[in-house]
């Protein structure tokens, strides 16, 4: 399987506490040609989480009739599609601190990997995406969903380090829409 589409054992649950917060560990800046881009404020070590991929989820056939694919992840081996497009047209330019924040305080708690930019390359890319089972849903009134509920829950797309990440570095990964 390729590194793009690395499947782990990991929890999402674990995953959620250990990604970055947006302002602290990681912020959205100017990217030259690229337009706006996601530029890390620390370290990440390779393998470390940075961020998930955040943005209402739909299937391929409940897409809108020709929806741009800019901000679009298809989930490998899924009919599922996360939409990063509201987080992208909401963000606001702060002059003083050179970055771009979320206006609504909503997207502020959301998945930022939408906004890292795609290389043309897997060599290219210094992070890529790793897609986990959605274990933070629990069955109505608590406790474990069934075998056949847990099947049908989406995955969550993890922005991830491929490599050691220096703080000033542009994230970037390696991705193509594919039918």
């Amino acid at each position: 399987m390729a590194a793009q589409h690395q499947r782990s054992k990991r929890s999402a649950r674990e995953a959620l506490k250990a990604c970055g917060v947006i302002g602290r560990d990681f912020h959205v800046r100017n990217a030259g040609e690229c337009g706006r881009g996601l530029f890390v404020a620390r370290a990440f070590p390779a393998g470390a989480f940075i961020t998930p991929y955040g943005g209402k989820l739909y299937t391929v056939t409940t897409l809108p009739p020709g929806a741009p694919k800019s901000h679009m992840l298809r989930v490998p081996g899924t009919h599922q599609v996360i939409d990063g497009r509201a987080l992208a047209d909401d963000l606001g330019y702060l002059a003083p601190f050179r970055y771009w924040l979320p206006k609504t305080p909503a997207h502020r708690l959301s998945g930022y990997a939408s906004l890292s930019n795609a290389v043309d390359t897997p060599a290219q890319a210094n992070a890529q995406m790793e897609y986990l089972d959605d274990d933070t849903a629990e069955a109505p009134g608590g406790g474990a969903l069934s075998r056949e509920a847990r099947a049908l829950r989406p995955k969550i797309a993890f922005l991830v380090a491929k490599r050691d990440l220096l703080p000033g570095e542009e994230v970037r990964h390696f991705y193509k829409w594919k039918k």
